[in-house]
């Protein structure tokens, strides 16, 4: 693993492609690599890279995104038929967010803001 490549492709996924997806992909591979002692990319401050990839996973977790969107359901109250994609829910404030592999409701599972 290059944390230096996949650094610039999770920058490069947020500043030019406005992928968070994607962006999240890669912050997952990075977080793992350090987790396990790997070192951080150079040219950029530890705290500065430590924050981006938290902001970026701190509501989803990261085996909600190897699994397609189609709808969030709140496991509270049922909130979340509006919602058109992760990105939009983790900037609503959402959080605990997971893949329901059984789609019993829908794709994801998570705490809505309301009830959080």
């Amino acid at each position: 693993m290059d944390p230096n490549r996949c650094y610039q492709f999770l920058l490069e996924a947020l500043e030019e492609e406005d992928d968070f997806e994607v962006a999240q992909s890669y912050a997952s591979l990075l977080k793992d690599w350090l987790t396990r002692g790997g070192f951080y990319p150079t040219g950029h401050e530890t705290e500065s890279v430590d924050q981006r990839v938290d902001d970026l996973l701190r509501a989803i977790g990261p085996k909600s995104l190897s699994f397609p969107f189609t709808s969030l359901c709140c496991v509270e109250c049922d909130a979340g038929s509006h919602l058109a994609s992760l990105q939009q829910a983790t900037e609503e404030g959402w959080t605990e967010i997971k893949a329901d592999r059984n789609m019993r409701v829908s794709s994801h599972l998570g705490v809505c803001p309301d009830c959080g």
